[in-house]
């Protein structure tokens, strides 16, 4: 069965229920008024009639068409946490679809839109599958009518997938506005409640009249979210404006790496034609990480389902050690270990991992691997090369040039954090680290999967960027530069002000932040238009030239100010193997063979859980045979 006929079993009622409110709707009209028939109830201008029922939105200060916190799935609550999606409930009347939903549960941070005092507190509800629209202003009642379509950009936010939220940037209106396009963007469920492959829940979901069984079983809920927010534009956007034939996918961090899983997932086949990742790549987790006690002959991750489960119910039993807390959860029947954990409330779960919550070293699963439904078995380098040959969809992926800059920026070691602004420690230190770990990042985000799908001679064309832009005031520059993030604004075209999140900017900077933001959006609007960049949207930019693998031949574009180069692209490849070399010649280090293994330590060794996982085996093994490890 595809995903369609795997729907529930309320499918039935709910297509008489949509027939009839066209119906209903038709009836209303004024003789002539053809808004009805096409999916769009008279009256108010942004009223439009989907699957589910009457929406009614508003209008922004952009002339956009907007509704916020539209249902995509009914809330994974109850009986329906760890499960796949269902199909969200019709409702009766008009719902106002004015306001965003509830963010999805997790620990507030600077990415969780939440007031900065709800920072480190447990936030959000379970209750949170819902999408919001952008529609230029094009797109009026009688235009859509008439049959006015236009292409669709689907935003999936980035945050570890522990944290964020559809709602975080609000810089779907100037996208819709400028590039004439409908943004779309999303919730889905994370961390704990996103990513939690139990053994015991899936044998459950495998009992007798359990519909959904294989993806019920998955783990990978999150993933399956996303799907199911596709499937909800593939029934319901042409109501709004938008083309179901011309879905582009785009995200960034987590975001971009969850696009790579839509390409993936068979599941996700005819759902999108284009896709956008932005310092993402293939990574992911095995079953046994995913299921396993850390002290099992295959060792689970400190976050594993049955670590997960453990730590419950030794906050339970207050006095039982872990022996005995294995032996009282392996005395559980399945339904009963399934039911008792579902019963535990969302902020328990969530309080139960292990490590720093907000760490990349204590964070869920992003991805389970070879799940049995969702996801195929493979390492990465296989997995990228599966693509070339499964889904011929055009493909933009890059990094920005100073990735590691944002993470390491917190950390005390290289930054005092006391000081106001925030100090280095060592600069020259501080840029070498950051320079190594980015140039390794871009290799498993940019490089390798461009290398490997354009291996394909009838692959769709990938293009690639590095985000260089960092022109940022005072000591920013070094801090942060082109950083893991900093490009978000820009491709929705949206020059960050001299006010903007963490104030890196200068007011003198804005028109050279305006420039790059056109041109960004523009490129990114091309593709979405025409599934290439090309010469953006205006037909006024640099040619932006597909991947090649031939030598000598051009690979990605830089993506930068007028001040630093501009707009270019460039012939140069990195691999771990270049990136050691560099290192190993560093004038810098002089030969210095203890400077040299201390930093190839701290670029590859402290960092081979994120970059060399069982999933990058050849990355690994590359690593693992160098003198210095």
């Amino acid at each position: 069965m595809n995903i369609f006929q795997l729907i529930s079993s309320g499918a039935l009622l709910r297509l008489h229920i949509f027939v009839a409110a066209i119906v209903l709707a038709a009836c209303s009209a004024t003789q002539g008024d053809s808004v009805a028939q096409n999916g769009v109830a008279p009256g108010d201008e942004t009223v439009r009639l989907i699957d589910s029922g009457q929406l009614s939105g508003f209008v922004d200060d952009h002339g956009n068409s907007v509704w916020l916190g539209v249902p995509y799935a009914k809330a994974p609550v109850g009986e329906l946490r760890w499960r796949a999606p269902r199909v969200a409930e019709p409702w009766q009347g008009v719902r106002e679809a004015k306001q965003y939903s509830d963010i999805c549960v997790q620990v507030g941070s600077f990415m969780s839109a939440v007031p900065r005092q709800q920072y480190g507190k447990i936030v959000g509800s379970e209750d949170c599958l819902y999408l919001n629209v952008w529609a230029p202003k094009s797109l009026s009642r009688s235009a859509v009518a008439n049959g006015k379509r236009l292409p669709v950009m689907l935003w999936i936010h980035g945050g570890g997938n522990i944290a964020g939220a559809g709602s975080a940037h609000h810089y779907a209106a100037t996208l819709a506005a400028k590039r004439e396009v409908v943004v779309v963007t999303i919730n889905y469920r994370l961390g704990l409640l996103g990513w939690f492959n139990n053994p015991r829940i899936n044998n459950a979901a495998r009992e007798p009249n359990t519909s959904l069984v294989r993806k019920d079983g998955s783990g990978n809920y999150g993933t399956l979210d996303i799907i199911e927010s596709l499937t909800w534009v593939q029934r319901n956007i042409a109501n709004f404006g938008g083309d179901k034939d011309n879905v582009t996918l785009f995200g960034e961090s987590a975001g971009a790496l969850n696009v790579y899983s839509m390409l993936l997932s068979p599941l996700a086949d005819g759902l999108f034609h284009k896709a956008i990742s932005q310092s993402g790549g293939v990574t992911g987790y095995s079953l046994a990480q995913a299921q396993n006690y850390t002290d099992d002959n295959q060792a689970g991750h400190i976050n594993s389902s049955a670590e997960v489960a453990l730590t419950l119910m030794l906050k339970e039993q207050g006095q039982m050690d872990r022996r005995q807390a294995k032996t009282r959860l392996a005395s559980m029947s399945d339904r009963d270990h399934a039911n008792w954990l579902r019963g535990k409330p969302a902020k328990a779960i969530i309080g139960s991992l292990n490590g720093r919550p907000m760490g990349l070293g204590s964070r869920p699963f992003v991805n389970i691997i070879g799940d049995g439904a969702v996801l195929p078995v493979g390492q990465s380098w296989e997995l990228y090369e599966q693509l070339a040959h499964r889904k011929r969809i055009p493909l933009i992926t890059g990094t920005n040039r100073d990735e590691a800059k944002l993470m390491y920026s917190f950390d005390p070691r290289y930054v005092d954090r006391t000081a106001a602004p925030p100090r280095l420690r060592d600069v020259d230190d501080y840029n070498r680290l950051a320079k190594y770990i980015s140039s390794v990042w871009r290799t498993f985000g940019t490089d390798l999967p461009a290398r490997l799908i354009s291996r394909n001679p009838e692959n769709a064309g990938v293009y690639a960027y590095r985000f260089d832009f960092d022109e940022l005031k005072g000591n920013r520059v070094d801090l942060l530069g082109a950083a893991h993030g900093l490009e978000i604004p820009f491709v929705f075209g949206a020059a960050p002000g001299a006010e903007s999140p963490g104030h890196n900017h200068s007011p003198e900077g804005l028109p050279s932040r305006e420039k790059l933001a056109d041109a960004m959006s523009a490129y990114w609007a091309n593709f979405a238009y025409t599934g290439s960049p090309g010469r953006g949207k205006d037909g006024n930019l640099p040619e932006w030239k597909p991947w090649s693998n031939q030598p000598g031949a051009e690979k990605l574009l830089i993506l930068d100010s007028d001040q630093d180069g501009g707009i270019r692209q460039i012939n140069t490849e990195v691999t771990i193997e270049s990136v050691i070399k560099d290192l190993e010649n560093d004038a810098a280090l002089a030969g210095n063979e203890e400077k040299i293994c201390h930093l190839y330590r701290r670029v590859f060794q402290d960092h081979i859980a994120i970059w060399a996982t069982d999933t990058t085996r050849r990355g690994r093994d590359v690593i693992t045979s160098h003198k210095c490890y």
